[in-house]
């Protein structure tokens, strides 16, 4: 029989994998990647469209990270849903993670 000897959340394991790769970054967070699902504290995720995106449905997006003005793309993606108007392929996004686990569009590029 397997006896559960730590008891934590799934949020719980989040938090503390992100502290120990903040601090082994010097305290930088760089790394690439959405917020972990159900986080307390998730954060906005830069993106960019893959194709056209139609208002009311659902797109996969790349993530891309790193200092303004020179972010890459990491080559990880995320399906998010856009509630507000028509994004043209290839602008920039900005999704973050609703608390029922989905993403939705907070900002994009303009046409």
């Amino acid at each position: 029989m397997t006896r559960r000897i730590i008891g934590a959340s799934r949020e719980t394991w989040a938090r503390v994998a992100r502290s120990v790769r903040g601090s082994e970054n010097g305290g930088r967070d760089n790394t690439a990647g959405a917020p972990h699902l159900g986080s307390d504290d998730a954060d906005a995720v830069l993106c960019k469209t893959t194709s056209a995106w139609a208002k009311g449905s659902s797109a996969t997006l790349q993530i891309w990270a790193g200092q303004p003005g020179s972010e890459t793309n990491t080559g990880v993606t995320l399906t998010a849903y856009n509630r507000y108007a028509a994004i043209a392929s290839g602008k920039w996004c900005t999704v973050m993670l609703h608390r029922h686990g989905y993403y939705y569009v907070v900002a994009a590029e303009c046409a």
